[in-house]
Parts: C-alpha cells; structure tokens; sequence
C-alpha cells in the first residue's frame, strides 16, 4: 500500500471541502487504504473438464478508509471539530474523494467512529476512522479531457466592411479536421461528452468512431446558438437540448440508434468523424471524457 500524504473531500450537497495532512495542525492524516477492486465472475462447469468455464467477469465495488486525527487546543475546539466532521461525512451524502490528481466517489458506510481510550480521544486530540463505499469503483483524473473536432477560430479584425447589413455574418476562420485521432490514457473504455454546438441551422448531427463504425445520431435539427449534449457516463445516459438562454430539454429520444447510447471511448488510439444531414459546415463538435483507472499511486 502506496504512503499517503494527503486526501481532500468534498460534499457537493453542502458546497464544502476538508483537507487532513500529515502536517496539519488540525485535520491530521494518519492512514488512508485506498482499498482494491473485487471481481464477480460467472463460471461454469463443463462435463470431464478440469476447473471451470468463466462466461462473464464484472468489477465490484471499493472500500477506502482512512485513520486520521482531529487536533485542537482544549475540549471545546475538539467538540467543534467533531460537530465539523459529523455533518460533512453523512451516510447519505456521495463524497468526492480527491488524491494526488484522482478522483473517486464513495458514500460513508457510516457516521464518523471516534476512539474511546484516553490516548485516542483527550482535550487535544481525538482519533477518527471513516469508510467509503464506492459503487462505482474506478478512479478518474481531477481534471477531465477535452478533444475539439471542429470550431470556428476568432478573425475580426479592422478595417472591417459590412456589406449585407440585414444578412447573419460569421466572423471566424472555419477549422474543419473531419476526423480527430483521440488517445485514451485509462485502464478501462470510458463514457464521453459529446457537444454539438450549432453556428447556424444544421440538421442530424452524428459523430462516429471509424473503427467500430459505432456512431451516435440525434433526430434534430439544431438552429444558430442551439447545443445538444450526449453524456455516455455513468449509469445512465442522458441527452440534453440546450438553448441559448440556457433553458433545457430531455432529447434522449432523439437518439436514432437505442443501442448506441452506450458508446464509449476505447483504450488506446481511436479515430472519430463527423457529418450531419444538411449544412455541416454550421457544425461545431467536441468530445470530454474522464479516464478510467484501475488502481493509482
């Protein structure tokens, strides 16, 4: 088990982050066990053979805990801290767990267990022991990747003519590139964020991964300031219209293909293209993604 230095948390729910160190003064690190993957394998026994057939293998779920202690200058700043950490570490409350650039989320498998010696709990210091239950239990990047495929580069520049006054003018350089190569960094195909963002009217947007010829296709037609984002992480995906006032819409059912919706991005290299059913050259695209890893140090 790798030493940990440092770990921050943070609650989304209460918009609030803690950080224990080794060197703190106040949230003090002992330990932190990043835990391991268990896997759940579907065997099969075949007649007259040794061992058995294994048909399917999934990953389980994750358990990290963490020792730490809270340090304090008499009974009363130990009872504030303890108040702290009660409210943020709360069962039903999915906790984002941040470690030397990763990220994984986990909810506490309960509320915040103290010592109960006098060396582990005084009016200075007291020990804590949290656990984490992660459903989901892979690690990703704190910061997550962003691919362009096709945009509009800035080029208004004076002197500058306008010679159709009642006519939509675009002040831009196109930079078509109708195939990207994105390589992905992670253990494990990862889900995507694919933006569509339309500069003028343009209809059935659709990117498709060259290789598998997958593809995601959306029943549309997207006017100038329109997005349309396809979100193929997580459990579930979820397709949302954006307008320019940045009111949305559930679009799933815009999806041609059903089975498309659980496209992903691959390990290693892979090459993308774009088309729509009219006026793609309107059509500005990008693709985010978080990397999946198994174990980090």
């Amino acid at each position: 088990m790798a030493i940990v230095n440092e770990v921050k948390f943070y609650n989304p729910i209460l918009d609030e982050e803690v950080t224990f160190n080794r060197d703190s003064k106040q949230f003090n690190l002992e330990v932190l066990d990043l835990g391991y993957v268990d896997s759940n394998m579907k065997t099969q026994d075949l007649y007259n053979k040794d061992g058995v057939s294994v048909s399917n293998v999934k990953y389980g779920t994750r358990t990290i805990t963490m020792v730490a202690w809270l340090i304090g200058y008499d009974d009363r700043a130990i009872s504030v801290l303890r108040r702290r950490i009660n409210r943020f570490f709360n069962p039903k409350h999915l906790i984002e767990i941040y470690q030397n650039g990763y990220l994984i989320r986990g909810y506490p498998l309960h509320t915040p267990m103290y010592g109960n010696t006098l060396l582990e709990i005084n009016d200075k210091m007291c020990q804590v022991l949290i656990e984490f239950y992660c459903n989901e239990p892979l690690f990703t990047t704190e910061e997550s990747k962003t691919v362009i495929i096709a945009s509009w580069d800035p080029q208004f520049i004076f002197p500058l003519e306008f010679p159709y006054p009642n006519e939509t003018m675009i002040f831009g350089l196109r930079r078509p590139s109708f195939i990207v190569e994105i390589d992905q960094e992670g253990d494990e195909p990862c889900g995507m964020m694919i933006t569509f963002i339309a500069n003028g009217v343009v209809s059935l947007p659709r990117i498709t991964n060259i290789e598998t010829q997958e593809f995601i296709e959306l029943n549309i037609t997207l006017q100038q300031g329109q997005r349309a984002v396809v979100n193929t992480a997580g459990m579930i995906t979820k397709a949302t219209l954006f307008y320019p006032d940045e009111t949305t819409e559930n679009i799933l059912n815009a999806i041609t293909d059903v089975s498309s919706q659980a496209m992903k991005l691959p390990i290693g290299k892979s090459s993308f293209t774009y088309s729509a059913g009219s006026h793609v050259e309107n059509l500005s695209l990008l693709i985010g993604y978080d990397p999946l890893f198994l174990e980090v140090l």
